[in-house]
């Protein structure tokens, strides 16, 4: 691969979109790797503790409410809302009734808002604290960036660009 790849780099034309864009951003990218993100751990446990202290009687609530088990059960919460007389607004490919968000926000009812707040703020504990947490012993926070791959830019292990930009974060 290396020895093909060599071979194009000789035989292709060097356009100025390659020097004046491409070839600047490798470089930097290359430092980015390098030197990483510092993570404020201590402000991240503060964010995580935060949203625990919240989810926790919300869970309670909604498991109270719903008279269900498992919130993370759709089957249970499906046939919990039913029961209330709630339906979704979508099925799944298997013709069930969806409780996904695309089918639950636009009800916009307090037990479904309450528990898509739920799992927005559940998703934060097991999604984005747990990827802020794989620093290095100087705190930072090192992605893998790639731009082959994918035909633009794009990261990995952690993937900066799944990070929600939600204002939820604003208020927790």
């Amino acid at each position: 691969h290396a020895c093909n790849t060599y071979a194009l780099w000789e035989k292709l034309p060097k356009t100025s979109l390659y020097w004046d864009i491409d070839r600047p951003c490798i470089d930097l990218v290359i430092e980015m790797e390098h030197w990483g993100l510092l993570i404020d751990q201590y402000m991240l446990t503060e964010v995580e503790q935060s949203v625990i202290n919240k989810t926790s009687p919300m869970e309670k609530e909604l498991i109270e409410e719903l008279g269900v088990e498992n919130l993370n059960s759709n089957p249970q919460v499906a046939e919990a809302l039913r029961t209330k007389g709630i339906i979704g607004t979508r099925k799944t490919k298997s013709n069930k009734d969806s409780v996904g968000e695309e089918s639950l926000k636009p009800l916009n009812l307090p037990i479904t808002n309450k528990l898509l707040k739920w799992r927005s703020m559940m998703k934060t504990l097991t999604t984005y604290v747990p990827a802020f947490r794989k620093v290095d012993s100087q705190g930072r926070l090192h992605t893998k960036f790639g731009y082959t791959n994918t035909g633009r830019w794009s990261s990995s292990e952690p993937n900066h660009q799944n990070i929600t930009r939600d204002s939820k974060f604003e208020e927790e």
